[in-house]
């Protein structure tokens, strides 16, 4: 097609990360906590990253 021009990108974003957090029981003056904490947890995400872009070019003459 003249005058036209289509770019077209794809791509993928990844991203993975994990976590943990403990706290352990204890007791001192008036705070206390009997018990100990774990927790652990994972994210995994894919995106599909697709763009297009249509170009019209042209020149008119007067």
């Amino acid at each position: 097609m003249k005058n036209f021009k289509l770019k077209s990108l794809l791509g993928i974003e990844a991203n993975f990360w994990d976590t943990r957090t403990w706290a352990p029981s204890y007791s001192w003056d008036t705070d206390i906590s009997p018990n100990a904490y774990l927790a652990e947890g994972s994210n995994k995400s894919l995106t599909l990253l697709w763009d297009n872009t249509l170009t019209y070019n042209k020149e008119f003459n007067e």
